[in-house]
């Protein structure tokens, strides 16, 4: 039995007309400590480096 996105109630369209809609949104908030963009897995943020070397929060 074969599952896709779409029958199992994902619109892979609709995420991506979502995300193309918020993006400008989210990079008008960005600071130059946001590492990446809008889109990916996972968000990466560069902390002070105080104790080491090169810390992102992730």
């Amino acid at each position: 039995m074969l599952i896709d996105y779409k029958s199992s109630g994902v619109n892979l369209d609709a995420a991506d007309d979502s995300l193309n809609r918020i993006k400008a949104l989210v990079k008008s908030a960005r600071t130059p400590q946001v590492l990446g963009d809008v889109g990916l897995f996972a968000g990466a943020f560069r902390l002070p480096a105080d104790q080491k070397k090169h810390p992102v929060l992730l």
